[in-house]
């Protein structure tokens, strides 16, 4: 069998990945390396599919195949294609781990933990790596794990000290650690991180132009939750983003509120209007443009604002419903990125 035909016929292995269960490992290890080899084809929508589909069963038992496998497949096409088949094996288990963040997190931190630890056996660090480093980043905030993130921290530090991310995520340990303790009741004696605190970790990557944008949106909002509306609305003025488009909604959004509550309703419009520009359709400004709208008596601008937002095939994946979860916003963008160096 060709090894196309063998990749061919592993979404539909890969299928059997949920219902298999732990008895039958030896069916399951065939299944996560036939999938690889599917990734290593470039069949990148038709795995995550299936991943999201296997999903359903026990990912360990996934990375227990790899496992079992990796070494033997990275060295399959011989020494000139290791660096490449490396770093596919790296992406795919990325892929894997995604799969599982929202319901086996666990499963997703085992499998990322073990690629790192490959990826840090080689002697040099290339810019695959360091993408690959800040894609396992953003999906560690986004299971807001902070003691699994200290540690990654630790391990990225290890390989690429000056990555411009470090910054960042160091900052949303602080504002996360902020948040947990106002949501929490005080524990007497424990230390609480202070808004001070908290806000001075965010200015420390405004330092980078890497990070710079982001720092801006987020000491915005953070700014605006702590009632200090002026100096939020100048740090989201100054929100450029490089990578990420979803910036300049967020930042329009969160505008769009300030001006709300000042009852500055012209300006609230306009945010609201430049967040829909940047994200066409995004539910979230989309009502509240809508909403706006209404109120001022433009009836029927405000409908179609809201027949446009709520008409949208796929729905529009609003930026707002994952700003919490650092950057898992970027994910996305940084899985292509290394699909592109596939190629």
């Amino acid at each position: 069998m060709t090894r196309r035909r063998a990749a061919i016929g592993a979404i539909a292995a890969a299928l059997t990945i949920a219902a298999a269960g732990a008895a039958r490992t030896q069916d399951i290890t065939a299944s996560a390396t036939d999938l690889l080899e599917y990734y290593n084809l470039r069949k990148y929508d038709s795995v995550a599919k299936a991943l999201v589909d296997a999903n359903r069963g026990d990912l360990g038992i996934v990375l227990d195949a790899l496992k079992l496998e990796a070494d033997r497949w990275v060295l399959a096409d011989g020494a000139d294609f290791v660096a490449h088949r490396r770093m596919v094996l790296a992406t795919f288990a990325l892929e894997v781990a995604s799969a599982g963040l929202e319901t086996q997190w666990e499963r997703s931190k085992q499998i990322l933990e073990w690629t790192c630890a490959r990826l840090r056996k080689e002697k040099t660090v290339d810019q695959n790596e360091t993408t690959w480093f800040e894609a396992a980043l953003a999906l560690t905030e986004g299971a807001r794990d902070l003691d699994a993130l200290r540690v990654h921290i630790a391990h990225m530090t290890s390989r690429v000290p000056n990555a411009p991310r470090l910054t960042l995520a160091q900052a949303f340990v602080a504002e996360t650690e902020y948040w947990d303790d106002v949501m929490m009741p005080p524990i007497p004696g424990a230390s609480r991180v202070t808004p001070d605190a908290a806000a001075k970790a965010l200015e420390r990557a405004l330092a980078q132009p890497a990070t710079r944008a982001e720092a801006h949106l987020r000491l915005g909002y953070f700014l605006s939750a702590l009632n200090r509306p002026d100096e939020a609305l100048v740090h989201l003025q100054q929100v450029d983003p490089i990578d990420d488009p979803g910036q300049r909604y967020l930042a329009q959004l969160f505008a769009g509120w300030i001006h709300e509550r000042r009852k500055d309703h012209p300006a609230a419009v306009a945010a609201f209007t430049a967040a829909v520009a940047a994200v066409p359709k995004a539910p979230v400004a989309s009502t509240a443009l809508a909403l706006r709208l209404y109120s001022a008596g433009e009836r029927s601008e405000a409908q179609r604002v809201m027949q446009d937002a709520t008409g949208a095939s796929p729905p529009v994946v609003d930026p707002w419903r994952i700003y919490g979860y650092g950057d898992l916003r970027r994910f996305p963008y940084l899985l292509a990125r290394l699909q592109g160096q596939l190629r």
